[in-house]
C-alpha cells in the first residue's frame, strides 16, 4: 500500500467517525426536546378520557353532619371563637359593639339586622321567616328548618338610606352590608360558604305596618 492509498483510508475513517459524531449527537438533541414534548401531549390529554377526567366530592361532603339536637352554646370550640356583633358607620367608619342591651341604640332598622343573626344562631327558623316583608316572602319560600348556627366574626356596615318613591307614596329603605362566618357549617342554613370562609349580604330593611322588616337580602 503506497503513502497515496494510506493517506485515503484515513481520510475516509476520519470522515466516518464525524459522520458518526453527528448522528450521535442529532439523537441526543432529539431526546432531549421529545420527552418534555410528551409530557406535555400527555398532560393536555382531554378531560372526556374517562382514565384523565378528574372527580371531586361534592360540596355536601364538606359539611358538618346536622344534629337538630345539638346544643351549640356548649361547644368550647365555638365560645372560645370572636362571637361579638360588630357595627361599623360607613359614613364615619366607627366600628362598636352591639349586644342585646344596645342593639336599639343604633336603629331600629339596625336591631332587626341583629336580631336577625341572634335567630339563625339559635336556629330559630320561624321567628327568623317572621323579619320578612310580604312581598319577599311572595319571592321567596319559607326557609326549611336549620339547626343551631354557629356564627362568628360577625360585621355589620350600615349604608347611608335611600328614599324610595312608589306609586306617589315615599319611604327609606335602610342598606346593609353584613358578614360572617359559620363554624362546624353543617349546610342546613347555607350551602354557599365553607369552613373559614364568608361572603357579603346586602340587606336591606324596609318600614311595612309600623315595624322594620327585612325586604331584601342580596
Amino acid at each position: 500500500m503506497n503513502d497515496e492509498q494510506l493517506d485515503e483510508k484515513t481520510r475516509n475513517a476520519r470522515k466516518l467517525k464525524r459522520n458518526i459524531l453527528i448522528v450521535f449527537g442529532a439523537m441526543i438533541v432529539f431526546i432531549i426536546i421529545a420527552i418534555p414534548l410528551l409530557k406535555l401531549l400527555d398532560g393536555g390529554r382531554s378531560e372526556d378520557d374517562p382514565q384523565e377526567r378528574k372527580t371531586y366530592a361534592p360540596a355536601q361532603a364538606f359539611f358538618e353532619e346536622p344534629d337538630f339536637d345539638y346544643d351549640i352554646m356548649k361547644d368550647k370550640e365555638y365560645l372560645s371563637l370572636n362571637r361579638q356583633v360588630m357595627v361599623e358607620n360607613s359614613m364615619t367608619g366607627v366600628t362598636e359593639v352591639m349586644d342585646e342591651k344596645n342593639r336599639y341604640a343604633f336603629g331600629e332598622e339596625t336591631a332587626v339586622i341583629y336580631d336577625m343573626l341572634m335567630l339563625i344562631i339559635k336556629g330559630d327558623y320561624e321567628d327568623y321567616d317572621a323579619l320578612f316583608t310580604k312581598e319577599y316572602r311572595k319571592r321567596n319560600p319559607e326557609s326549611e328548618p336549620f339547626t343551631m348556627q354557629q356564627l362568628y366574626d360577625i360585621h355589620i356596615m350600615k349604608m347611608p338610606g335611600e328614599t324610595i318613591t312608589e306609586k306617589g307614596n315615599s319611604y327609606t329603605a335602610y342598606v346593609f352590608r353584613v358578614d360572617y362566618k359559620i363554624n362546624k357549617n353543617n349546610g342546613t342554613f347555607r350551602t354557599d360558604i365553607g369552613e373559614r370562609e364568608s361572603r357579603t349580604q346586602v340587606i336591606i330593611v324596609v318600614e311595612q305596618g309600623g315595624k322594620m322588616l327585612i325586604n331584601s337580602i342580596s
